[in-house]
């Protein structure tokens, strides 16, 4: 009787095994999904760069932060020069290209805790935290320059056929009391400077 019963109990707590082995399964699959769900809400579908809802939450956290913790965040505001053109030249799927290869090229050139979003059609939004405006602005430089000696394909089967674009960059940095629309403006102001004396360069909001 008492090893029927030991039978029984290591039955029993084999199947539980069995059961919680499986429960923690579920578990791992549940929250693989609910990653893949929370990270598709957030991206860009197009680039891969985030979406410009995830932006307008990340910057509103930052500046709430900084009321309470102080340390340097830069912010670039990206616009790609004469897209309208590249498209109405080279079409759509053309621009798309351009599209991701920036974000491509910024994903490899900055940091992996910098932000890089998609504000809206060929704008493009970057925060770095940690970084004061001097550093900003000397990496925005930089990434012009790289950008520029870039060649990027126009048709996989015409390897000939190749497209070169710059982009134009507004740079700010979070002061003690700005606001979201501030600290947006001011770099919105640097990169309004940038497309009207030349296009291809990064100005700073001390420039603007």
């Amino acid at each position: 009787e008492v090893s029927q019963m030991k039978k029984i109990i290591q039955e029993k707590q084999q199947k539980d095994s069995k059961r919680i082995e499986t429960l923690s399964k579920e578990v791992v699959s549940l929250k693989s999904n609910l990653e893949e769900v929370q990270a598709a809400a957030n991206s860009d579908a197009l680039t891969g760069a985030y979406n410009r809802m995830a932006f307008d939450t990340k910057i509103q956290w930052c500046v709430e932060r900084n009321a309470v913790i102080r340390e340097p965040l830069s912010l670039l505001m990206c616009d790609i020069d004469d897209f309208k053109k590249i498209n109405d030249t080279y079409g759509h799927i053309t621009g798309d290209r351009v599209l991701k290869g920036f974000v491509l090229e910024c994903k490899g050139f900055f940091r992996s805790d910098d932000f890089i979003a998609r504000y809206g059609g060929e704008e493009f939004a970057i925060l770095l935290p940690g970084m004061p405006l001097k550093k900003a602005i000397k990496r925005a430089k930089e990434l012009c320059v790289a950008l520029a000696a870039k060649q990027y394909l126009i048709d996989a089967n015409r390897p000939d056929q190749k497209l070169q674009f710059t982009v134009s960059i507004g740079v700010s940095e979070l002061r003690k009391d700005d606001t979201v629309d501030s600290f947006i403006g001011r770099a919105d102001q640097a990169l309004y400077r940038a497309k009207h004396s030349g296009k291809n360069q990064a100005v700073s909001e001390k420039e603007s």
